[in-house]
């Protein structure tokens, strides 16, 4: 199992997120999100957290070049893609050196074979509870919905 902190906007609660060392800290980079970074992360502090701690961007619907920049400006070791993005959005990004994480907003309806279009151009998959809005909405996800997945296999 892997931790992910998530919607970190302050150098403060960042430094006492990073002292419970978790696998991955994520930055909100969607303006929509209440949890949006704005002008107000410091790349300083975010480029300063410990190596082993994964920085990762998230994004949804975003424009290449923006995620780029963000990729560069914050040192961020993987993107997540939490919008409708194609298979071919997630290769050119891969192809420019950016490590993926695709997003997938699960339901009991979710059809998961539209996964094995995303399995090579995504280093990992986050399967989230679906909500009204891209991201965390605060809804529990129903881990059956996996097992039963998972059990096919």
């Amino acid at each position: 199992m892997k931790i992910k902190v998530c919607g970190l906007r302050d150098a403060a609660n960042l430094e006492q997120v990073a002292a419970l060392n978790p696998d991955f800290v994520g930055f909100i980079f969607y303006d929509q999100s209440p949890r949006f970074v704005g002008d107000d992360l410091d790349a300083d502090v975010v480029k300063a957290l410990p190596r082993s701690i994964r920085k990762v961007g998230v994004f949804v619907n975003a424009n290449p070049e923006y995620i780029l920049r963000s990729v560069k400006k914050y040192d961020l070791q993987y993107v997540q893609l939490h919008g409708n993005e194609a298979p071919d959005y997630c290769r050119s990004l891969q192809n420019r050196g950016v490590n993926i994480i695709k997003a997938f907003r699960v339901d009991g309806t979710f059809n998961f074979s539209m996964v094995n279009n995303y399995k090579a151009y995504a280093d990992l998959f986050l399967f989230d509870a679906k909500g009204d809005q891209p991201g965390g909405n605060g809804h529990t996800f129903d881990w059956n919905v996996l097992k039963k997945r998972m059990s096919r296999r």
